[in-house]
């Protein structure tokens, strides 16, 4: 029998070295490779050198666990530091020759196809994630493929997840509140640690903060209930006489409109009727289920109804959510305009400045977005705040 005949004989019968190695510390998943022992005295000497080695291992001193401080630090240094040869030329050309020569035996010696052996489960070393930060944000890699995993201390970041595979799993964490995707394209934002804010262009989001839960899709948004910030629009909605927080209104390219400047008056606003809270339940329901122009046509007429009663200022702010939701960022531009001229005191202010600024930026109006954004500039909430400043980054 030729050598080649032998290797190949051989390699249709022994399984290769990593498995052996694999049966010494988990030999449940390598059944077929110890029944395969009884019957190799190759395979056996193999297997015992590896068993040896292990033992011998675990018969040294142990040392002292890592802190959690220094992992982070080695995980981020691993994923952000591209790695460096430092392999003489001389000494690479003879690994490569050797690695080309050992290639070519191995592919003359298996000369036909076989089963796979058990276990061989697709993972994946590489990321999975595509991660943008704004500003001063910090984050770290923590965990690679499979079970992916991302820490977010503070600030914006956002991330781009390409399609995950049934046994993987990518998820961020911050101190108070667990992140999890499939295939999404997101942002988050955190403060001292603390998840604040989470917003969604492509896919769905679960977001787990505490008590709370959310499952987010596209041009959803969540933000923490924190005072003096209002309930999320992903939560429950409160009453209609109680406006709950806004969506932050997602960037996208507009032409600039002049608003329709109709001055500011004190409102001593009138009860609102049945049919109006029935128009605005009607509105949330349809922004909360995805339909934002079926909410747009249940705000305006809403608007239209309401003047002079609580929900006029409702009315007005959340249609210009759902023009901007449906992409009418020309009319959007004029509605938030009209908000912010008409109702100048409102707790919603900064909010309606905020989403105005990123759609002046977007068409080119680098003024008008600079005074949108100053206006929000001093807004109470930190995450509004947070946006505006970066906006006013975006207009130098």
């Amino acid at each position: 029998m030729s050598i080649f005949a032998r290797m190949a004989s051989l390699s249709r019968r022994c399984p290769p070295r990593w498995k052996l190695a694999r049966a010494v510390s988990e030999p449940g998943r390598e059944p077929e490779v110890i029944a395969h022992l009884d019957s190799c005295a190759r395979c056996t000497g193999h297997y015992q050198a590896h068993r040896d080695v292990v033992m011998r291992m675990r018969a040294l001193p142990g040392t002292g666990g890592l802190s959690p401080e220094s992992r982070a630090l080695i995980a981020a240094n691993l994923w952000n530091t591209k790695p460096q040869s430092r392999i003489a030329p001389q000494r690479r050309r003879i690994l490569l020759i050797s690695a080309v020569s050992a290639a070519a035996v191995l592919v003359l010696g298996v000369v036909s196809l076989r089963r796979p052996w058990p276990g061989g489960a697709r993972t994946s070393a590489s990321s999975r994630a595509t991660i943008h930060s704004f500003g001063t944000a910090r984050y770290t890699r923590t965990q690679p493929a499979p079970d992916e995993l991302v820490r977010l201390y503070e600030g914006r970041i956002s991330l781009d997840i390409t399609p995950l595979h049934s046994n993987e799993r990518f998820r961020v964490l911050t101190d108070d509140a667990v992140v999890e995707v499939r295939g999404t394209s997101f942002e988050l934002t955190a403060l001292g640690g603390r998840l604040v804010a989470a917003a969604v262009t492509r896919g769905r989001v679960e977001v787990k903060a505490g008590n709370a839960f959310a499952v987010l899709d596209a041009g959803d948004r969540w933000e923490r209930a924190t005072p003096p910030i209002a309930a999320a629009p992903a939560a429950v909605p409160p009453p209609p006489a109680v406006a709950p927080s806004p969506a932050a209104v997602p960037p996208h390219p507009a032409p600039a409109h002049p608003s329709p400047r109709r001055p500011s008056r004190p409102v001593q606003p009138r009860a609102s009727t049945d049919v109006e809270k029935a128009l605005f339940a009607r509105g949330w329901s349809s922004l909360r289920d995805g339909k934002p122009a079926e909410a747009a046509v249940a705000f305006a007429e809403l608007e239209m109804r309401a003047a002079g009663s609580s929900l006029e200022e409702d009315a007005l702010y959340w249609r210009a959510v759902a023009e901007a939701r449906r992409h009418d960022e020309g009319l959007a531009t004029r509605l938030f305009e009209d908000f912010l001229n008409r109702f100048p005191s409102s707790g919603r202010r900064g909010k309606a400045a905020t989403a105005l600024g990123w759609l002046l930026l977007n068409a080119h109006d680098l003024a008008g977005a600079r005074r949108a954004f100053e206006t929000a500039d001093d807004d109470p909430s930190p995450v509004v705040r947070a946006s505006a400043r970066e906006g006013l980054q975006r207009t130098k």
